[in-house]
């Protein structure tokens, strides 16, 4: 497969994969006649699981490690568990400054829908965001 039928195959653009292969993700072969890179199944079968570990919040450097881990036929199983408990943990933080982020949002943007339009005179920017009754 070339760059561009492994990407339509995965749904994701050419330039992911030539990213993954530049990082190190994806090491094709080359073709000899026309020196295009190449992917096969196994590539397909990495990709998915690269796609699939990014759903989960996995950087790509976090990846990188566990496809090197397991080429080294090392268990990754139990490391990957801990990663995803301690993001469990760090969202389970996360969560309340996020809902008071939220509960700003929406009270500014209520605000918003009933205050006039204003053109910027010099001493407010945005009334929206300089509205005191947000903190």
């Amino acid at each position: 497969m070339t760059v561009k039928k492994l990407a339509d195959v995965v749904g994701i653009s050419g330039e992911a994969v030539r990213h993954y292969v530049d990082i190190g993700l994806l090491v094709p072969y080359q073709n000899p006649d026309n020196r295009y890179k190449m992917f096969n199944k196994r590539h397909l079968k990495t990709i998915l699981f690269i796609h699939r570990a990014r759903c989960l919040g996995f950087s790509l450097e976090e990846i990188k490690i566990i496809i090197l881990q397991s080429k080294k036929k090392t268990a990754v199983c139990p490391e990957i568990a801990v990663l995803i408990q301690k993001r469990i943990n760090e969202n389970k933080q996360q969560l309340p400054e996020i809902l008071a982020l939220q509960q700003r949002l929406e009270k500014a943007i209520s605000l918003w829908n009933e205050l006039p339009d204003k053109i910027p005179n010099g001493t407010c920017i945005s009334q929206l965001i300089e509205n005191e009754t947000l903190s």
